[in-house]
């Protein structure tokens, strides 16, 4: 690419690669600022609509709190157990059922004492499913019902795990919907077969985060983000699937927010996440206003506000 824009500067390849091809931070720091006179991070909104974004707050039912005292108790006594030196097996296969399928009964203890080493991220998945996915969650109600609210216009609603995209494209189908499913094991040309059919049969499309680059919806008029993703990068990106270049209405982009302290710290984390996007993104020639400065100055504003 550069050697395109400026060949007269880029003529040896060898040695742009010897100064910027290692894989190591100073080198892509480097790269970064050699590139700076070259490109411009930007984005480019659709011309004349809006992007209407909004947060829909979801208690969660008796269950969901049933069933998240009981994962507390498992994750106590699996705690308990590996401060004394022991691995509670049943605890952790109750705790993580899914690591357990098909391996042989007399490797069990081996896993779960694997798995009792990272009790932290245990926690973390677990409590994820029964926020969202094991079939009683309160949100998959929630989306249901802003489908329905929006029958006649096309929309997407956006889900992380598989388990959560069938559900959901099962409550809907059983509404009425006319509902196009899109996951990861889909070919290029399945994809690419889906989106076309629900460009002109419209209705709703589910999708796990393999439809959230590359695909074109403007025909959608609504996404609903039914989790809350790991990165500010693909929570952008399901977005801009319906509200991009060629879009001619404005585009509700809804969040579905359960109301349990474990996904208000996943949206404090993604908050945070989208500063450090705009750092990265930023131009380098304004970093000091926009870039890390102002990263550093928000957090410093924050301390002594604490």
């Amino acid at each position: 690419m550069l050697s395109f824009l400026d060949p007269e500067r880029y003529t040896d390849r060898g040695e742009f690669m010897r100064r910027y091809g290692a894989d190591t931070e100073g080198s892509k720091r480097a790269l970064k600022q050699e590139l700076n006179r070259y490109v411009y991070s930007h984005k480019i909104d659709p011309e004349g609509v809006q992007a209407l974004k909004q947060t829909v707050n979801v208690d969660l039912n008796d269950r969901q709190h049933a069933a998240i005292a009981e994962l507390k108790k498992h994750l106590a006594s699996a705690r308990l157990a590996r401060m004394t030196g022991k691995t509670d097996v049943a605890a952790i296969k109750t705790l993580m059922q899914e690591r357990f399928t098909d391996v042989p009964e007399d490797q069990h203890e081996a896993v779960a004492k694997e798995l009792s080493r990272h009790l932290g991220l245990v926690r973390e998945s677990a409590m994820s499913k029964l926020i969202d996915d094991t079939g009683i969650s309160a949100k998959y109600d929630r989306a249901v019902e802003l489908a329905n609210r929006r029958k006649g216009k096309p929309g997407i609603i956006f889900a992380h795990r598989i388990e959560s995209v069938n559900e959901l494209a099962k409550k809907l189908q059983a509404e009425g919907h006319a509902v196009t499913v899109l996951t990861g094991k889909d070919s290029p040309e399945e994809k690419a077969g889906k989106v076309r059919e629900f460009r002109a049969k419209g209705g709703v499309l589910v999708a796990s985060d393999a439809a959230s680059t590359g695909m074109n919806a403007q025909n959608a008029k609504w996404v609903v983000q039914y989790d809350t993703p790991q990165t500010a990068m693909v929570h952008a990106q399901r977005g801009a699937r319906a509200y991009r270049v060629g879009q001619t209405d404005d585009v509700e982009l809804i969040d579905l927010v359960a109301n349990h302290d474990h996904e208000r710290q996943a949206r404090d984390r993604l908050a945070k996440k989208y500063e450090l996007r705009e750092l990265m993104t930023s131009p380098l020639e304004s970093m000091d206003d926009t870039g890390l400065a102002y990263y550093l100055q928000q957090r410093d504003s924050e301390r002594s506000e604490n």
